[in-house]
């Protein structure tokens, strides 16, 4: 056995090492990500319900109706 082969299998041990500490932190890094996504998904849910309740207490219901509807053209006589 020369100096390069034990140096090629202490080198083969750390990469392998390595790679198993890398996948583990990709994994963990997925979860995080993830759970990230879903916790910003719930923000918006509630920034957009305080939205909704704000425009309905300053709507009244026939404002609301009217949205939906295009206005009518008067004809002027």
């Amino acid at each position: 056995m020369t100096f390069r082969d034990t140096d090629f299998r202490v080198l083969g041990k750390r990469s392998l090492a390595i790679g198993a500490h890398f996948k583990k932190w990709c994994v963990m890094q997925s979860k995080i990500k993830s759970g990230a996504i879903n916790e910003y998904k719930k923000e918006v849910e509630i920034m957009l319900d305080v939205a909704r309740s704000y425009i309905q207490s300053k709507t009244t219901s026939s404002e609301i109706e009217n949205v939906g509807s295009p206005p009518v053209a008067q004809e002027s006589r």
